[in-house]
């Protein structure tokens, strides 16, 4: 995400689609609004990655035809699901717990936490046909995704790429100079679920533990 940043876009990832979209986002899954219109959601945004929108690409490439799109790819299939497969027992385990103590922290609103929840089932279930850890079904439907966005998409629109290629690729398809720093990477395995736990962590001290002391101090005194 910081590649945005150091190339003059805004960041917009996975919690900024949240704190921007979410409604939206889970009136479409909710099946709430049955005509969703894309291109009046994302009229203002510069740049958009990750999910959900990575799931709707035909959707977005209507609504957007002009825009340009990069598809990002791993060495192998191998290496992609190893990182998927980590990213599902996340997903599935602490990830889920810490969530409602998260929307705590998000102005007192627990359901911020559970309509979040609800979106990442949607998008697991909609990328991979099922929420599952299965890698058959996993790797058939990132090979099968990859294939349908180069058919979907303009070839002088879309960049099929693979971080390690650097800057350079990124850089001839969106015009800009090739920065003079590294190719930075962050976010990596571990990273996202250490951040998550101390935030819902501290929140779990605002919001349970000190009411809670609190009030036992206060019954103590009579």
């Amino acid at each position: 995400r910081r590649v945005h940043g150091i190339l003059g876009y805004p960041e917009y990832h996975f919690w900024e689609q949240m704190a921007y979209h979410k409604e939206f986002w889970y009136g479409v899954f909710s099946g709430e609004i049955l005509n969703p219109d894309f291109k009046k959601e994302y009229s203002k945004e510069v740049v958009s990655c990750d999910a959900p929108p990575s799931v709707f690409y035909k959707e977005f490439y209507q609504a957007f035809p002009k825009a340009k799109y990069i598809l990002t790819v791993r060495n192998n299939e191998d290496e992609w699901y190893k990182s998927y497969s980590h990213h599902w027992e996340a997903m599935n385990s602490k990830y889920e717990r810490c969530l409602p103590y998260l929307g705590m922290l998000f102005f007192w609103k627990p359901q911020f936490a559970i309509k979040i929840l609800f979106i990442c089932r949607a998008v697991a279930a909609m990328g991979l046909g099922v929420i599952s850890n299965n890698k058959y079904i996993a790797v058939n439907k990132y090979r099968e995704h990859n294939e349908n966005v180069i058919k979907t998409i303009s070839k002088d629109q879309l960049l099929v790429y693979n971080v390690e290629d650097g800057w350079e690729p990124l850089c001839k398809l969106l015009n800009k100079p090739i920065p003079n720093v590294p190719y930075p990477h962050v976010n990596k395995k571990g990273e996202t679920l250490k951040s998550l736990k101390m935030l819902s962590f501290a929140s779990f001290i605002c919001f349970i533990l000190v009411p809670f002391a609190s009030l036992a101090f206060v019954l103590s005194i009579f």
